[in-house]
């Protein structure tokens, strides 16, 4: 659970709002690409989370 909402909810959530802070409208191309990357790494941690505690 930690990976899910650390790498998935956390971290993409600060960087965006340190961008909002700063008054970027919208962030660098790369930067958005890592974000939604670390969105959907929290995904799929959070499925393999609940597919391997299924069966235990």
């Amino acid at each position: 659970w930690v990976g899910v909402v650390l790498v998935g909810l956390l971290l993409p959530l600060g960087v965006e709002m340190s961008l909002i802070l700063r008054g970027v409208e919208s962030p660098p191309r790369e930067v958005a690409a890592l974000l939604a990357i670390m969105v959907l790494t929290g995904g799929l941690i959070l499925r393999a989370v609940i597919v391997f505690g299924a069966q235990l």
